[in-house]
């Protein structure tokens, strides 16, 4: 089940600094070969990412976007605030959690939880999330040995993003995506 978080267990610290240039690590030639056939597809643009919303919206398979993995810096911050190390890790987002987000935060029914529809648009800004985050909460999920990240960022809405960690693939699952006015 998407997002089995215990709210109680939410750490939030606060933190906003000048991050304008930062980035997630692009896959180099033989990570990407590593990639090649198969359900995986590398996050290139915003273009790769609108398509595979859209091909996730028409076909329930559970293919897998990667958007690059978490630089030195951007884990620095990530262990400064939840004393999780998730340097190198990658940051992927499956089929079936896109139709998830789309199916439970994309609908007019959110505005009645005070949060806004996500729309397709709203994913294009997933790295921008992670690399800028102003807050980030760790939580244990209902499975007590896999904890989650939310990454909160305001950007034109508030954005929170919570990714499962998997050491073992040493990946940032995301599991969901909401947005609020505040």
């Amino acid at each position: 089940m998407f997002c089995d978080i215990y709210l109680n267990d939410f750490y939030e610290i606060i933190e906003n600094p000048d991050t304008k240039n930062i980035s997630l690590t692009k896959y180099n030639t033989k990570e990407i070969l590593n990639f090649k056939g198969g359900k995986v597809k590398i996050a290139y643009n915003n273009k790769d990412i609108l398509s595979f919303i859209d091909k996730s919206k028409k076909h329930s398979n559970n293919n897998k976007l990667y958007f690059g993995k978490i630089d030195n810096s951007i884990s620095n911050r990530i262990i400064n605030n939840t004393n999780k190390n998730v340097k190198g890790y990658n940051i992927s987002l499956k089929s079936d959690s896109i139709r998830h987000i789309l199916k439970k935060h994309g609908n007019t029914l959110e505005f009645l939880r005070g949060q806004i529809p996500i729309n397709d648009n709203d994913f294009t800004l997933i790295e921008e999330i992670i690399t800028t985050f102003d807050s980030i909460k760790l939580s244990k999920t209902k499975n007590k040995n896999v904890y989650a990240l939310t990454f909160i960022k305001k950007i034109t809405s508030t954005y929170n993003l919570v990714t499962y960690i998997s050491n073992k693939n040493k990946n940032l699952e995301i599991q969901t995506l909401y947005k609020t006015q505040k």
